[in-house]
C-alpha cells in the first residue's frame, strides 16, 4: 500500500473511538498516536491490528479508573448508612444527605477544603474518611473483582495484537526460494528403480 492509502486506512479504522461521556477525546488521541508512532503500520491488516492494541489499551486504563470510581459512586449511601447505624435511627436529616454529595464530589474533584469539611462531618458521628472507604470497598467487592476480570482480558487482548503483528511481520521477511531452485524442484521426477530390479544381474 501507499502511504497515501495507509494514511486513508488509519482514518477509516478510527473513525468512530470507543469514547464514553466523561472521557477525554484528547487523551484518547494521543495514545492513538503513541502507538501508531511506535508501530507504523504498513498496510490494511496492521492498521487494524493497531486499532486493537489502542481500544485495548484505552480500555485497560477506562477499568482502572471504574474501580475507584465505583467505590466513589456509593460514597453518600455508604455515609449515609453508617451515620443512620453509628445513631441508631431510621431517620436522617434531609439537608445532610445533599452535603454529603457535594462533599463527597468536591473531595473526588481534589478540593482540600472539602475533604477537610467530610472528615469534620464524619467525626460527629464517630466515622473516619478511612472507615467509609473501608465500607465502600466491602460493599463493591464483587464489582471489582468483575473490573479486574475484564481488565485482564483487555490486557490479553493487548498482548494478542501485538503477537499477531509479529507473526505478520516475521512472515513477510521471510526469504523466498530463488526462482531457478523452484523451477529444478517441479522438474525432478520422482526417483526410478533400476530396469534390473536392483540385482545387479
Amino acid at each position: 500500500m501507499s502511504q497515501k492509502e495507509i494514511d486513508h486506512a488509519i482514518r477509516s479504522t478510527f473513525r468512530n473511538p470507543p469514547i464514553l461521556a466523561s472521557e477525554d477525546r484528547a487523551l484518547y488521541e494521543d495514545l492513538k498516536r503513541l502507538v501508531l508512532s511506535e508501530i507504523k503500520p504498513l498496510g490494511l491488516q496492521e492498521t487494524l491490528l493497531a486499532r486493537d492494541i489502542v481500544e485495548a489499551e484505552w480500555e485497560v486504563c477506562r477499568l482502572r479508573w471504574m474501580k475507584v470510581a465505583v467505590l466513589h459512586a456509593v460514597l453518600p449511601r455508604v455515609i449515609k448508612s453508617r451515620i443512620l447505624e453509628a445513631g441508631g435511627t431510621r431517620s436522617l436529616d434531609r439537608r445532610l444527605v445533599p452535603k454529603i454529595c457535594k462533599y463527597v464530589a468536591d473531595v473526588v474533584a481534589g478540593d482540600p477544603q472539602a475533604r477537610q469539611q467530610l472528615e469534620t462531618l464524619l467525626e460527629h458521628h464517630n466515622l473516619t474518611v478511612d472507615l467509609i472507604l473501608a465500607a465502600a470497598f466491602d460493599d463493591r467487592i464483587v464489582s471489582q473483582l468483575h473490573i479486574d476480570r475484564m481488565t485482564t482480558t483487555a490486557w490479553e487482548r493487548r498482548i494478542a495484537a501485538y503477537a499477531e503483528l509479529d507473526r505478520l511481520r516475521t512472515t513477510s521477511r521471510k526469504p523466498e526460494a530463488p526462482r531457478d531452485q523452484i523451477l529444478e524442484i517441479e522438474h525432478e521426477g520422482p526417483p526410478t528403480a533400476p530396469i534390473d530390479g536392483g540385482g545387479g544381474r
